[in-house]
Parts: structure tokens; C-alpha cells; sequence
């Protein structure tokens, strides 16, 4: 049984390496404070929600707080979890991390992050999961598409499910201290 779990770990770290995703780290320091969604494909937790915030605390120990907020038409949702390298009995895997909402684990993968971190793109390609964080709730049109266009060609993801966040003047943001 052990020698399932070494050989599939180590299958899927060489599986890893080949993709296309960053084979750096992000600097979990500079994605302190408040990032706006622009767009997401909708994880469970985030139907019918607008005007959502990822909110990243002061990294401890390689990990990072996270609360990520939204109003829903009932009621204003926060969802406390954590982002962390991705371990295994190799190590870190560059560029892979996990997140952990509501006792609910993901693997992400950091597909792009602007060089001033005034944004970063994270997902599961192909399409499991995906989200695109800024530090303003408005966001340069170009830039979008040329996200948009990449997901697709690069990563697969099928980008009619990327649906756009209402971020609109009229979002009165919770900022949350994490």
C-alpha cells in the first residue's frame, strides 16, 4: 500500500512539473489585505453571491488566513478557511497550493500573477476551479481578455462557465481583519 501511495505521489509531482503552470512560489506576504473577484467559475459556497472579497491575513508558518465574502440576496456570507503550499512526501510542489474553506480541501495552481501583484489568476485547470483576484474592484478590460484568452488556449478551461462578479458601486465591502 505504501508503495501505491510513493509511486502516485511521485506521478503526480512529474505530472506536475510538465504542465504549464508558474514553477515559482508566490510571495504570500505581498497577497496581504483585500482582493476583489472579477470573475470566477462558482464553487458551491459562492452561488448567487456579488460584490466578493478574498480578505489574506499576515502569513504564519507558511500559511495564510483567508475569509472570503459576498452578499447573497439573503444575507452577507463569510467563509473562513486557509491557503497553504501544497506538501507531499517530496515536498513542496512549485507553484501549487491548497486551499481549505469550510473543512473542504482544493488544490490550486497559481496560473498568473502581475509582477506588482495588482492581480493574480488561480485555478484547477481544466475547469474545476478558477478565479481572478484584484486589488480594485474595477479591472482593466484589456487585461481580461487577454486572461480570458489564455485560460482557454493554455490551461483548457471552457470559459463559457467563467462567469463576471458584480462589483459595482453600490457593494458596500465588509473588510475583514484575518
Amino acid at each position: 500500500m505504501k508503495l501505491i501511495l510513493a509511486l502516485t505521489t511521485v506521478l503526480f509531482f512529474f505530472h506536475a512539473l510538465a504542465q504549464p503552470y508558474p514553477q515559482g512560489d508566490i510571495d504570500f506576504s505581498k497577497l496581504k489585505g483585500t482582493w476583489f473577484q472579477i470573475a470566477s467559475i462558482k464553487q458551491d459556497w459562492e452561488q448567487n453571491c456579488t460584490c466578493t472579497t478574498f480578505n489574506f491575513g499576515t502569513p504564519f508558518h507558511d500559511l495564510l488566513n483567508v475569509t472570503a465574502s459576498c452578499k447573497t440576496p439573503e444575507k452577507q456570507l463569510d467563509v473562513k478557511g486557509y491557503l497553504g503550499f501544497l506538501e507531499t512526501p517530496l515536498g513542496k510542489l512549485p507553484g501549487q497550493y491548497q486551499f481549505i474553506f469550510n473543512g473542504k480541501r482544493t488544490i490550486e495552481f497559481y496560473i498568473k500573477v502581475d509582477p506588482d501583484y495588482n492581480f493574480i489568476v488561480l485555478g484547477q485547470p481544466p475547469a474545476y476551479a478558477f478565479t481572478i483576484l484584484s486589488r480594485t474592484p474595477q479591472f482593466n478590460e484589456k487585461v481580461y481578455s487577454k486572461l480570458i484568452r489564455m485560460l482557454q488556449k493554455d490551461f483548457k478551461f471552457d470559459v463559457a462557465k467563467i462567469e463576471r462578479t458584480y462589483q459595482q458601486n453600490d457593494c458596500q465591502y465588509t473588510l475583514i481583519d484575518v
